[in-house]
């Protein structure tokens, strides 16, 4: 599995505490470097991502000890703020939402095509950048698809 294979659940995924959706484990140093708190405040490991837009959290611990919502990390979570324009999908080569969302065919394939060739070049640091500690591209094909389907 490589950094933009997605990874199932598991059947012991612990659930939001304020949504109750299951998220996936994310690991310390990505909530370390997106958060606006102080770094003292943070519990040392057990970190989850939920991705679900109506939830104000972003980051929960397993024991929920802790929570870590919205306006507490540094740019805006895709998940949360998918219909914003200027929006990031992705967080390392700076490609907003809008860019996908209202350019044609061609410029999303350039957009494609940059995004694996950063990978490729080991330019991509998705593990610190995006919020939910994984490759955008799953995020990026699925929001195409939705362009596209639209556009029929």
């Amino acid at each position: 599995m490589t950094d933009c294979d997605e990874p199932t659940l598991g059947s012991h995924a612990v659930q939001c505490p304020q949504c109750g959706v299951a998220g996936r484990t994310v690991a310390i140093q990505t909530v370390r470097a997106l958060v606006t708190v102080s770094l003292r405040n943070l519990e040392p490991d057990g970190y989850r991502f939920c991705a679900n837009p109506d939830c104000a959290i972003v980051y929960y611990t397993d024991k929920h000890l802790q929570s870590i919502s919205s306006d507490q990390i540094r740019e805006l979570v895709y998940q949360k703020a998918a219909g914003r324009e200027h929006t990031l999908i992705c967080y390392c080569f700076q490609h907003t939402v809008g860019a996908l969302r209202f350019g044609d065919g061609a410029q999303r394939t350039l957009i494609l095509a940059d995004i694996r060739l950063g990978i490729r070049e080991g330019q991509c640091a998705c593990d610190m950048r995006n919020p939910q500690g994984r490759c955008c591209l799953g995020n990026i094909q699925h929001l195409i698809q939705q362009v596209d389907a639209s556009a029929t």
